[in-house]
């Protein structure tokens, strides 16, 4: 039993203990879901950072508008990684956190994306009217 004046002792024998069968790992898609989600949406963070007000001119918006337009595909295979993921993770016994994120982060860029797009049509078909 632990003195109760000594914090730093350590008990020898735990009374629970987790066994390697018991801890289920991360799903690695999900891992990979993750990743390409944030990765998306930091490309087009740094786009709008770097477009907002002004325009790039030369190399700079050659560079800028490649990154932007990387979001695009990183937001759909992260979409795809997250929904494999969740699958496999629900049959292979695995977490499936990261994978949910993943979906999550990458459906809300799609949402975003599509709105600004309708935002986009809009204020080209009220300029054009007016």
């Amino acid at each position: 039993m632990p003195d109760e004046h000594n914090l730093l002792t350590v008990d020898t024998n735990p009374t629970t203990t987790i066994s390697p069968k018991q801890a289920k790992p991360e799903a690695t898609l999900g891992i990979a879901s993750f990743t390409c989600a944030l990765a998306a949406v930091v490309c087009f963070g740094v786009y709008e950072f770097f477009t907002s007000g002004r325009v790039p001119s030369g190399i700079a918006f050659l560079a800028i508008t490649w990154l932007g337009n990387l979001s695009i595909p990183a937001t759909g295979v992260a979409l795809v990684l997250g929904i494999v993921s969740i699958v496999q993770a629900h049959h292979a016994h695995r977490k499936e956190v990261f994978g949910l994120i993943g979906l999550i982060l990458s459906a809300l860029s799609i949402v975003f994306t599509l709105m600004g797009l309708v935002l986009l049509i809009g204020g080209l078909a009220a300029y054009n009217a007016g």
